[in-house]
Parts: structure tokens; C-alpha cells; sequence
């Protein structure tokens, strides 16, 4: 699914000059109001850019539109609170989604950073109490769309199964996690068999030569990838298969080289493997598809935990997991989890 294209510097541009321009009879024309302007915006962009919790927020936010847009579970996903809203008592959230199955809800996407493994997710009540009655009036469901840093897992849960304590209601990890539905907007868990192993080939036809500070000089002649021993021959596996390597969290092994009889240079071999395995059951898990979305998005807008960009993708479907749902492969064999939420017990 593809972002519909606006004319950004035109349009917003005008925009939120109306919106900041001041009341009276002021023309759009006047250069002085267009100097007030450009200095209101040079100081709040400043005011954000200085604002890490705005800048995290904002950037999980684009996350969520691009990893979900990237998943075609889809038909539509709209910017909610976009625009002005005229309205007693109300909180808009940020997101209308409207999934294959044409299920419409309203998600507010949050960033939940802590350096404390047990540490809830917190929201202010009269915050979520102005969302539902938003989403009242509008007669759709509401969710939450937790992004837990620490853990790069996403989870969507029913706000109104939340904890109250006092001023705030709070949603442990464990608990989002059972009750999670990242389901109903096309989130699985992956599996596939370990080890994944790329080796790059030598030419034996080019010089493969020991130096005497033991160094080697070869030259690539081809790349083989391999699941759980078997070799990948189609370009699709190979692609996912490197996906997998990249994004998939599994320990790597390498790189070593690997020699032929004559003690000439062979390969070099790159292994990935989790840490604990479990051979008994033929595959090992990978991780959620939204994590692997996550992993990547991460690595295109932070530098060392600073948020450097905020990217638009006009095609998600580029940085996400290049899977499609008839994709099958004994070379590559994939298992995929749909997790339901456990919604029987009243926490």
C-alpha cells in the first residue's frame, strides 16, 4: 500500500499559516506577517528538535504508519488526528485503520522507553477518557499500538481492559503481550530452520594466494546460502534468507574460512544461529514480523539512540520483510504464528 501523494510545501505550507496567522484583518500578503511566520516556525521547530520525547514520539509514530502500510493487511490507514477538530471534552488519536475484513478502529500509537524490565506502561486517565469518548462519538473501536523499545515488540490492546491506579492506568508487559491483537493488522511470528549460513564462494580459476603475514588474497566467485544445510536456490529465499540474518536477532558465528584439500582458500563462511535451541522441534523462531520492520526503520532514523530523520516512504513495502503469503520453499522452509489474544481473564 502506497502513501497517497500532497503537495506538502504547498498545501501544508498554507495551512499553517491560517493557522497561525492572527486574528483582525490581516492579509496573507502582508510581508510582515509572512516574517512573524517563518520566525514562529523557526522557533518551534527548534523547541522540538531540543525535545527528545517529542522527537521518539513523533518517530514511532511514522514506525507504525509505514511497518503497517508495509504489511498490506490493510485497505486504508489515515492520519486521525490531522487537521482541526471542533469538540467538547475529546482526544483524537492518530490513526484510522480499516482492515481487509473492513474491521475500522482507531489506534493511538505510543513509545514506551524504560530502563526498568518491570516497569508498566502508564497513561493519564482523563487523557484516555477524552479518547474513548472521541472514539464514542464516532462510533469505532479503540486501540493502543505499544512500541516497548527495549524489547523492539509491538502489542495492540483494548484500553479499556487497562488498570486503574489513581490518576493514571497502567498495562504491564506480560499482560499486553497475552491480550496482544497486532494480529487483526497482519502481525505473525516467523520461524524457519537454523543454521542460516552465507558463504562466499572463491574463484578457483583466480589466484588464491598465503601471505606471509597469514592473510589470504581470493576473489569472490559466487555467493551460496544455505537453511539448516540445505542450499537456497531461488533469488526470493535468498533475499528473505539474508533478511533473516540481518534483522532476525539470531547469534552470529564468523566470519572463518573454510579450505579445500590442497589447503587453498575454499570459502568464507558467515553463520547465524539462536542461542538456545530446541532441535527437537525442526525450526527455531525468528521473531515478529513487526519487529524485523522495526529493526530496519530503526536503523534508517536513529544514530546512537538520537533520532536523525523522520522518514516518509512513498513504497514501506521496500524496507519491509520481502515475504508474500504464497511464498513456500522446502530449501527455506518458514513457519508463521498467528497469535490470538487471550482476552479470558478480566485484568
Amino acid at each position: 500500500m502506497k502513501r497517497l501523494h500532497r503537495d506538502y510545501a504547498k498545501f501544508e505550507s498554507l495551512n499553517l499559516l491560517a493557522a497561525l496567522q492572527p486574528e483582525g484583518k490581516t492579509s496573507l500578503y502582508d510581508p510582515h506577517l509572512r516574517k512573524t511566520f517563518l520566525e514562529q516556525i523557526d522557533a518551534g521547530l527548534q523547541r522540538a528538535l531540543h525535545s527528545g520525547s517529542t522527537l521518539h514520539g513523533l518517530r514511532v509514530q511514522a514506525l507504525f504508519e509505514h511497518m503497517i502500510s508495509s504489511f498490506r493487511s490493510v485497505k486504508l490507514l489515515k492520519k486521525e488526528d490531522a487537521g482541526d477538530c471542533y469538540g467538547d471534552d475529546v482526544v483524537v488519536p492518530d490513526f484510522r485503520v480499516v482492515t481487509n475484513d473492513g474491521t475500522c478502529l482507531l489506534v493511538e500509537v505510543k513509545n514506551h522507553y524504560t530502563k526498568e524490565p518491570t516497569r508498566p506502561f502508564r497513561l493519564r486517565v482523563d487523557h484516555l477518557r477524552r479518547m474513548i469518548r472521541y472514539a464514542d462519538l464516532v462510533k469505532t473501536e479503540l486501540r493502543l499500538a505499544i512500541y516497548w523499545a527495549p524489547w523492539n515488540i509491538w502489542t495492540l490492546n483494548d484500553p479499556t481492559r487497562m488498570k486503574e491506579k489513581g490518576r493514571f492506568v497502567e498495562l504491564e508487559f506480560v499482560t499486553a503481550t497475552k491480550q496482544n491483537s497486532m494480529v487483526d493488522l497482519g502481525d505473525y511470528m516467523l520461524g524457519t530452520r537454523s543454521p542460516l549460513v552465507m558463504r562466499w564462494l572463491a574463484d578457483p580459476l583466480m589466484p588464491r594466494t598465503a601471505g606471509a603475514d597469514g592473510g589470504f588474497t581470493f576473489t569472490i566467485g559466487s555467493v551460496e546460502m544455505r537453511c539448516g544445510g540445505q542450499i537456497i536456490p531461488d533469488k526470493e529465499g535468498q533475499n528473505l534468507a539474508f533478511q533473516f540474518m540481518l534483522f532476525g536477532g539470531w547469534d552470529y558465528d564468523g566470519p572463518y574460512p573454510e579450505f579445500d584439500g590442497e589447503g587453498n582458500i575454499a570459502a568464507v563462511v558467515h553463520s547465524f544461529a539462536p542461542k538456545q535451541k530446541r532441535p527437537e522441534q525442526g525450526f527455531e523462531i525468528l521473531g515478529f514480523r513487526s519487529s524485523f520492520f522495526s529493526l530496519r526503520y530503526n536503523w534508517l532514523t536513529l544514530e546512537d539512540g538520537i533520532v536523525t530523520s523522520l522518514r516518509r516512504i512513498d513504497d514501506p513495502s521496500r524496507i519491509g520483510l520481502a515475504i508474500t503469503d504464497h511464498y513456500h520453499s522446502e530449501a527455506l522452509p518458514i513457519w508463521r504464528f498467528l497469535i490470538r489474544p487471550n482476552l479470558a481473564d478480566p485484568e
